[in-house]
């Protein structure tokens, strides 16, 4: 994510926060949530970040993939009013539906009942099932301003998860896809169209330093 932060540093001037996600990096966490229960984390975060730097404060939200998911998820939350947009990249429907697709690419024609079982599983150890984590979901709620943003060539998470997505959002919302970007290759393949699909859609909801 490096590349991204230097991106919005030096194109925008902002300060960029970067935490690790649960069970990544430095992080605690001995277990991966698919962005549900880091939803929770990235309110602390928002809060941190306005007591730090003021109530004048205005946020962005950004990710990729899992990061992606986690915004969406987040979106759905009661923000407070400094965060001013959500940008999503590449992110999944929910953990349920990704999972599935997963097991039925790589498992052609086997019985996907393992997902359902690991997912009441996960319910009785964490708290809340694959289904229950729904970036879907969370963006029929959502006030915040969202760009979403897929690659068309995208395998990994597939391209059409955009469309739900961006099609549920009951925010302000645009849509940026890429011909022939595969996942999370969309800045990789066009860096100066991406950075314009950012700039116009923040510009519209946020003041941008310089």
């Amino acid at each position: 994510m490096s590349g991204f932060a230097h991106f919005f540093h030096d194109e925008f001037g902002f300060n960029v926060l970067m935490p690790d996600a649960r069970g990544h990096g430095a992080s605690e966490g001995t277990y991966i949530g698919f962005g549900w229960p880091e939803r929770l984390d990235y309110l602390e975060w928002i809060d941190w970040a306005i007591n730090k730097n003021g109530h004048e404060t205005q946020i962005a939200l950004f990710g990729i993939s899992m990061g992606g998911a986690t915004v969406m998820m987040t979106s759905g939350e009661n923000l407070p009013e400094n965060v001013k947009v959500a940008i999503e990249d590449c992110g999944y429907t929910s953990a349920y539906e990704e999972l599935l697709y997963q097991f039925n690419r790589i498992f052609p024609g086997n019985n996907p009942s393992v997902i359902e079982k690991t997912s009441q599983l996960t319910k009785k150890r964490v708290g809340y099932t694959f289904e229950e984590a729904s970036a879907f979901n969370q963006v029929r709620k959502s006030k915040t301003p969202t760009l979403f943003i897929h690659g068309e060539a995208d395998s990994f998470v597939p391209f059409e998860m955009v469309y739900k997505v961006h099609d549920a959002c009951a925010s302000e919302k645009a849509l940026y896809t890429v011909p022939d970007a595969g996942h999370s290759k969309s800045f990789d393949l066009n860096p100066d169209e991406y950075k314009r699909q950012v700039r116009t859609f923040m510009g519209k909801h946020m003041t941008i330093p310089g």
